[in-house]
């Protein structure tokens, strides 16, 4: 005689707060495009893109895949950028957290941090298509990037 047990697992992580403390900045800051008018940004441009682009969207630790907001189906596909632990700058008042003083904590949790959503998915038939008017091109001699952005449809479409 055999016994049929019918059950539902589901886990919900949680994370207890061990210590709450005061910060000065976390998350991403908003976007300055007047960068690109600096003596430097053409210069440093392309290796920034280059370093970080390869990992931007499958490092966990930039980038989380999450529900999209402006599109669905197969083809669409949406990333959260919360910013990294990096750029979190805790009050230099207070005494600095070790490993030794929460041997047990196992994550650190930012509330409230701004970050970036981005949604990817095909541009609409009627979508106006890309020009070279619509490019730039950053970078050296031997190494270079050339990116197309242009409005349309109330979203960005954007080429390389």
């Amino acid at each position: 005689m055999g016994v049929a047990l019918l059950f539902d697992i589901t886990l919900q992580f949680t994370y207890p707060p061990v210590e709450q403390f005061p910060i000065l900045r976390a998350g991403l800051s908003p976007l300055n495009v007047s960068l690109v008018n600096t003596d430097l940004f053409n210069v440093t441009s392309t290796a920034e893109f280059w370093w970080y682009f390869p990992g931007m969207l499958s490092d966990s630790q930039r980038a989380a895949g999450v529900d999209p907001i402006n599109c669905s189906g197969e083809a669409c596909h949406s990333y959260f950028l919360p910013g990294s632990m990096a750029t979190i700058i805790l009050d230099p008042d207070k005494p600095a957290l070790t490993p030794d003083i929460h041997p047990n904590a196992i994550a650190y949790i930012q509330n409230d941090a701004p970050g970036y959503q981005l949604d990817f998915y095909p541009a609409d038939a009627d979508a106006p298509d890309l020009t070279l008017e619509d490019c730039h091109l950053y970078g050296l001699d031997i190494l270079a990037l050339q990116i197309c952005v242009k409005e349309g449809n109330s979203s960005l479409l954007v080429g390389m």
